[in-house]
């Protein structure tokens, strides 16, 4: 996987009569409770953590591409990773925290080589609340 400057969340091109959309897979990055780093997904229902940000930014693009290899070797399609079970919880502690951050998308990993074509996802974009 490559890393990438920061590309747009969505691109659309046409040619001729058909379509192509691709999108990055946002990824939001925060501080652990315990130490470390969380990586929850804001699209895919996937979470990883590790002890620096580049460790948890590598374990969650490994892991979450081992889940989707899995999936397709199994003749499933990927329909039941791509949506969020980010529990109402993590976001009802951020809302109340009265935190108004910017999410800021600095790193960005080319993931379409090892997804089957015609998935829509080519990046994820590890995002953090900008600095104050």
């Amino acid at each position: 996987m490559e890393k990438k400057e920061s590309t747009p969340f969505l691109e659309h091109e046409q040619r001729s009569s058909s379509h192509r959309v691709t999108a990055q897979l946002r990824v939001l990055v925060m501080p652990s409770v315990d130490g470390g780093f969380v990586a929850q997904g804001l699209e895919v229902d996937y979470l990883a953590t590790g002890a620096t940000l580049d460790e948890v930014q590598r374990n969650f693009a490994n892991g979450f591409l081992a889940t989707a290899e899995a999936i397709l070797r199994r003749g499933r399609d990927l329909t039941s990773l791509f949506k969020s079970s980010v529990p109402i919880e993590a976001w009802q502690q951020y809302i109340a925290s009265g935190r108004k951050d910017t999410l800021v998308c600095q790193t960005v990993l080319d993931i379409q080589d090892r997804l089957p074509q015609g998935t829509p996802f080519a990046t994820l974009a590890f995002c953090q609340p900008a600095a104050a």
